[in-house]
């Protein structure tokens, strides 16, 4: 099993793929392996609030309803 810690970016790019940054393919295949189980993902504990945060500057009016479906994932996280 593959566990990961990804960074915000690819977060937003989960949430905006419309948006067809350079590396959204990638991203994209990460979220399908943490969906089919075959990665694991760990955050740290400010993972949400930061990636909402981008979203949030980026698409403001999808904000709100990014940051229910991120937290309905629920990710582990990792506190220390």
């Amino acid at each position: 099993m593959n566990v990961l810690v990804v960074d915000a970016s690819v977060v937003v790019m989960w949430l905006l793929p419309d948006r067809n940054e350079e590396d959204t393919p990638i991203a994209l295949q990460i979220l399908d392996g943490i969906r089919s189980a075959e990665i694991d993902l760990m955050q740290p504990v400010h993972w949400l609030i930061e990636a909402i945060a981008v979203v949030a500057r980026i698409s403001p009016h999808t904000a709100e309803r990014q940051a229910v479906a991120l937290h309905a994932l629920e990710i582990p996280v990792m506190d220390s």
